[in-house]
């Protein structure tokens, strides 16, 4: 069957895009300060470092730490990421209105197809990967 807006593919980056992940974020950086010792940085300074890589925001974080501390941090980061999306149950919600765009009959517009010739192609492809509106 082929979708009504032409694609074969789209993708996204889920998240913090479709899905709510800064309470899981905050979750497991905590968890990776607490191991090192160290209070868990406000909310605020997290959400400036999105997009960053995880050394990265480390060495922003604590810009008079060692790199040493930056690599503990980082490597306990994803440990506690991993088990914490390793966890039975674990799931991050979906941001609003978001199931309803992925699901929709209707076509909203998709930015990024400027290279192509003719009208630009717009539209979601009708599905409902998660029916409990929230990502595993």
């Amino acid at each position: 069957m082929n979708p009504p807006h032409g694609f074969r593919l789209i993708v996204f980056d889920v998240d913090g895009t479709l899905v709510d992940s800064q309470h899981a974020i905050m979750l497991v950086m905590t968890t990776a300060f607490a191991a090192e010792g160290l209070p868990a940085p406000e909310l605020a300074a997290l959400r400036r470092q999105v997009g960053l890589g995880i050394e990265e925001t480390m060495a922003r974080l604590l810009p008079e730490a060692e790199e040493a501390l930056h690599r503990r941090l980082s490597q306990g980061f994803r440990e506690a990421a991993h088990e914490l999306r390793s966890t039975a149950g674990f799931a991050e919600p979906l941001y609003p209105g978001i199931r309803e765009a992925c699901t929709s009959s209707a076509t909203p517009s998709v930015p990024g197809d400027r290279h192509r010739q003719g009208p630009p192609r717009s539209g979601f492809y009708p599905v409902d990967p998660w029916p409990d509106g929230a990502v595993p």
